[in-house]
């Protein structure tokens, strides 16, 4: 393991002597007899500590740790001071221009305990920060690939089968378990880093964003195999998710000019995987929102039949012909053209029907068009909560 390296700043020779044989066994030790032969040592060398007496002619110690703190920040830097001196190096403590003072005359055992833990100190911040940087690249490149998986998933043309889909979500999988890898590791670094309020708002923000994105590529991966997908059941509070995703689609480019109307309720309790029911109601919002006119309303509505919630998104726009109202549901159908991949609307109906419940729509030609969902309270084959 590489030895830390520390200056040692004291125009008294024996002072030096003295320091040197007490930390030259464990670490790497620069000398200067001034402050600024010390300023010229530090900035030829890679130097972890500085210690220095207050009192030398010309530069004091602090004006020197000063000048070594413009350089170079994250040297830890320790002053040697008499009773006389104390206050000046108790303001530059306080001005975190010094990271501490010891007094003289100090003690040996006292002295090499203070180095270590300021060293030890020095190490977790750099190691902070470093771990820092390295999310931060993560995270960008997993929002770079998910974005390209996005972008390839609406360039596919409705002419592909099913299967090329499934080799690309295949590719873009491997992909993304890579790019995952440390974002797994985030609730691991919230552990070890917990006194780190900053860190951990950072770190929650990955874990959600490696959440969506492992909920999203699950759904494709068995949609693309013909499975019902792998729920994460909870019990959610369907009134305060619909308000969210109300909110959330409300503030999106796709609503501009149009009003999405909610008549918000009391709450209820729906037994569910929240991240694909909220994906659910996104989708079939948006669709609504792009098929009516700039002015235009998108009714968003619950109510409860029995043992099941009804939930409704109806548009006010051009509805949809009687011949195409069953092909919305098929995959690679879509009314959008060269813009969409018509695989949005089956993998709504596939979350729905893995809940135990469906999706069908309803419309006339000139009176818009109406998407239901039904969803059983308790879930798949389940009591409801009471």
């Amino acid at each position: 393991m590489k030895k830390h390296t520390i200056l040692l700043v004291d125009d008294e020779p024996n002072s030096l002597a003295v320091m040197k044989s007490l930390l030259e066994e464990d670490y790497e030790l620069l000398t200067a007899a001034s402050g600024e032969e010390g300023i010229a040592r530090f900035s030829n060398a890679a130097v972890d500590m500085v210690i220095a007496d207050q009192r030398m002619p010309g530069m004091t110690g602090v004006e020197m740790l000063l000048a070594l703190k413009r350089i170079r920040p994250d040297c830890i830097r320790i002053v040697l001071t008499a009773y006389a001196d104390f206050d000046a190096v108790l303001v530059a403590c306080n001005q975190g221009d010094v990271y501490r003072f010891i007094l003289k005359p100090w003690n040996p055992e006292e002295m090499a305990i203070a180095i270590r833990q300021a060293l030890e100190h020095r190490d977790a911040l750099l190691g902070r920060e470093h771990l820092l940087i390295r999310l931060e690249k993560q995270n960008r490149e997993l929002e770079q690939t998910t974005q390209e998986l996005r972008r390839a998933q609406d360039t596919l043309v409705r002419s592909e089968k099913l299967a090329a889909v499934g080799k690309l979500a295949g590719d873009m999988l491997h992909e993304l378990k890579n790019q995952l890898f440390l974002a797994m590791m985030a609730e691991e670094y919230k552990k070890k880093y917990w006194f780190d309020e900053d860190l951990l708002r950072f770190l929650d923000s990955i874990v959600g964003l490696n959440d969506i994105v492992a909920d999203m590529l699950d759904g494709y991966r068995h949609y693309v195999r013909g499975r019902l997908p792998t729920l994460n059941m909870a019990e959610e509070d369907l009134e305060k998710l619909l308000v969210e995703v109300v909110a959330l689609t409300s503030s999106a480019a796709y609503a501009a000019e149009r009003r999405i109307e909610y008549a918000k309720g009391e709450p209820l309790t729906l037994i569910c995987d929240r991240h694909k029911i909220k994906r659910v109601m996104t989708n079939l919002i948006r669709n609504a929102c792009e098929a009516t006119r700039p002015g235009g309303t998108v009714s968003v509505s619950r109510r409860l039949e029995g043992d099941e919630v009804v939930l409704e998104v109806r548009d006010d726009g051009t509805g949809i012909p009687p011949e195409l109202i069953d092909k919305v549901w098929e995959p690679f159908f879509s009314t959008k053209g060269e813009a969409g991949l018509g695989l949005g609307l089956d993998l709504c109906r596939n979350f729905v029907q893995a809940h135990g419940g469906n999706a069908f729509c309803t419309s006339g030609s000139g009176q818009g068009a109406t998407f239901t969902v039904r969803l059983p309270l308790g879930g798949p084959g389940r009591i409801p909560p009471r």
